[in-house]
């Protein structure tokens, strides 16, 4: 079986590391986001057994401005 041997040039290679740079902060700003996502639903499901007057504004707040269904409130 014939081995390829891939060829990168050094701009190939600069803008390859740059992509890898560019993806792993993405990444990382994906994961922060889901974290602080999963506490506001964690925190809304605590206020509710709680018995808070409005458990899903934790929610609201992370989210932000998320249109409400029936128009009202976001």
């Amino acid at each position: 079986m014939t081995e390829i041997h891939p060829r990168i040039t050094p701009a190939e290679a600069g803008f390859l590391f740059t992509e890898v740079i560019r993806l792993a902060r993405a990444l990382a700003a994906a994961r922060l986001e889901s974290a602080n996502r999963l506490a506001a639903m964690r925190a809304a499901l605590r206020a509710d057994a709680d018995g808070e007057a409005d458990p899903l504004a934790y929610l609201r707040d992370e989210i932000g401005d998320y249109p409400a269904p029936d128009g009202g409130r976001p």
